[in-house]
């Protein structure tokens, strides 16, 4: 289903979920008005994503083992 989770740190995820965690398409909001927006698997963002920052520039990149590649 759909669903918003909020952390703690004043991130949130809202976006798809399955079996209690991120799955899917979904948006990860950070406190200081970032955001990374692509696909999460199993709790963790996954593949291809975008980083938004809070001034609006966007930059593509991909998630390898939990650290965020930019192209």
């Amino acid at each position: 289903g759909q669903g918003t989770y909020d952390h703690a740190d004043g991130s949130k995820y809202t976006g798809e979920w399955k079996d209690g965690k991120a799955n899917g398409k979904g948006t990860h909001s950070l406190a200081d008005g970032s955001k990374y927006v692509g696909k999460y698997k199993n709790g963790k963002p996954y593949g291809l994503s975008t980083k938004i920052w809070s001034n609006g520039t966007t930059k593509d990149g991909s998630w390898v083992e939990d650290l965020f590649v930019f192209k």
